[in-house]
This record gives structure tokens, sequence and C-alpha cells, in this order.
């Protein structure tokens, strides 16, 4: 287990480990594969490797780090074919049957098992390609709001099931600063979840450098919005 984190014998290993999940229980086993993913070229390597992402992507404990290294994840969001089966981990769908990223995107079937599986969405929330997708896709709708237009009364963008996309502001509208978080919000299946006014026009809310963030998720009855500033909210209905 004391790989070169840039040999073709740690690619081999890991396409050839039959419980990889497994391996990675072992500390010293973890801490290798953290040192593995850590290296560009490695990560490059394995993101390549149909079989050897497949493996890392049956593995919640793999998925768990390559998802915290920005250097496995600049690898994989380089790789179409490594995204597409990073985005259907946990979902029992084959990465083959869609031609890209793109294409799953725009599938209904392969959006819905992606938004009931919490490793499939954890897996989406990790990747900015992933979620750039989504955002593009035709099963979007985008609902916009004018300053000051949802101010009075919260208004309910969706009734009933479906998939909560991206959360775009204008400007710093209400004018109460980056640290504001107490006004406005998006409130799923009836909790309220607060962001703070932000100055960039457009500001991506949902992005990997959003903060305080707010991730795409799966909402089951209600998708509402309260707010100032003027406003995009993309979602997927399901």
């Amino acid at each position: 287990n004391n790989f070169d984190p840039i040999t073709i014998e740690t690619l081999s290993f890991i396409e050839q480990v039959s419980d990889f999940n497994g391996y990675l229980d072992d500390p010293s086993n973890l801490l290798d594969f953290k040192d593995i993913i850590a290296s560009s070229a490695a990560m490059t390597a394995i993101a390549e490797s149909s079989t050897a992402m497949s493996a890392v992507a049956a593995s919640s404990t793999a998925m768990s780090a390559i998802a915290a290294s920005s250097t496995a994840m600049s690898a994989i969001d380089a790789n179409d074919q490594a995204v597409r089966i990073w985005m259907l981990a946990g979902t029992g769908q084959n990465y083959a049957n869609f031609a890209s990223v793109t294409a799953v995107a725009a599938s209904s079937t392969a959006m819905s098992a992606i938004a009931a599986s919490s490793t499939a969405m954890n897996a989406v929330n990790a990747s900015q390609t992933a979620m750039d997708a989504i955002y593009a896709s035709a099963l979007v709708t985008k609902v916009n709001y004018g300053l000051a237009a949802t101010w009075a009364s919260e208004v309910t963008i969706r009734s009933g099931a479906g998939l909560f996309v991206r959360l775009t502001t204008f400007g710093n509208g209400g004018g109460w600063g980056e640290g504001n978080t107490g006004s406005e919000w998006i409130e799923y299946d009836g909790a309220d979840v607060y962001y703070s006014e932000r100055g960039a026009n457009p500001y991506n809310h949902t992005a990997l450098t959003a903060s305080p963030r707010h991730p795409m998720r799966k909402f089951n009855s209600s998708l509402k919005y309260r707010g100032y500033a003027a406003v995009e909210i993309a979602y997927i209905q399901l």
C-alpha cells in the first residue's frame, strides 16, 4: 500500500481491487489514497480510466476524500467521462448510456435518479462542471423577480417536488452588506434557508466559491422565496 502516487501500478491497483471501500477502511490505506489524489498527474490518470473512476465512485470513503480535494475535483471536472461517472454515483444509472455530461443533465430519468440519491447529490455539489451542465439543461425552469418584487410577502416558486438548481442575485439591492443573512431566504418544504446580500452582479449563490452557499437540493412539496434583491431561481420539476 505504499505506492508512488503517479506510477502505473497505482492506477492498476485501483482498477483491480474488488472492495475499494473496504480497503479504505484501513486508516493507513486511506492516507495513501489521499496522497494519490493530491497528485494532479495521478488524479488525471484516474479520471481518464472508466474502470478506476467507477471503482472510486462505488466507494463512499473515496468519494468524500476526492470531493474534499480541489486538485482531485479539478482533474475530474476536466474529463467529461469522469464527470458522468461522478454525477451518477449511487443512482444505478450507467454513464455509458449518456454521450456527454450535457446528455445526463438533459435526461429527466437521470436527473430524477440523481435527486433521489444523497450520494449523487453530494457528488454534483462538489463539481462545478456538473452544476453548470444542469443549470444549462432544457429541463430547468428559471424564474426572475426584479428589485423589491417579493419584498412584501413570500412567493411560491413551485408547488410539488423538484430539484433546486441555482440562486442568482443581481447587485446589492438591499444595501445591507456582505454579512447580512437575516432578511432574504429560500424556503424548502417549509424550512427557511437564508442568504446574504452580495455586491457582485450577478452573484451565483450555488457556486463552490459562494459563502454562505445554497447548494443544489431536492425539495418534496414546495419551493418559496422572499427577498429584496433582483433574483433568478432555477429549478427542475420532478
